[in-house]
Formats: structure tokens, C-alpha cells, sequence
């Protein structure tokens, strides 16, 4: 489900940026989860994700 995807990217997020790693991969996981946050409000907005 996507729900678990986005927790999962976020998880690896903050954990890149616990452990202070460059801003290129912070970025790049960051878009990756942003398309997907994206991606979930428009199945929401669908009615395919409730």
C-alpha cells in the first residue's frame, strides 16, 4: 500500500539526515517522496485511497 511506502521513505529520510549524509541524497529521497505523497492524494482525491 502506499500508506507503507511513504512511512518507509520517510523513515529513510530522517535517517539520512540523522546521520548527515550530503544534500544530493537528502534531495533525491526527498523528491522521490514528494512524487509519492503526490501519487496518494491523487488516488485520494479518485476515491481509490481512503
Amino acid at each position: 500500500m502506499i500508506n507503507d511506502q511513504i512511512d518507509i521513505l520517510k523513515s529513510k529520510l530522517n535517517t539520512l539526515i540523522d546521520e548527515g549524509c550530503s544534500f544530493e541524497k537528502v534531495y533525491e529521497l526527498s523528491v522521490e517522496l514528494d512524487n509519492l505523497i503526490l501519487e496518494y492524494y491523487k488516488e485520494k482525491e479518485a476515491g481509490r485511497n481512503p
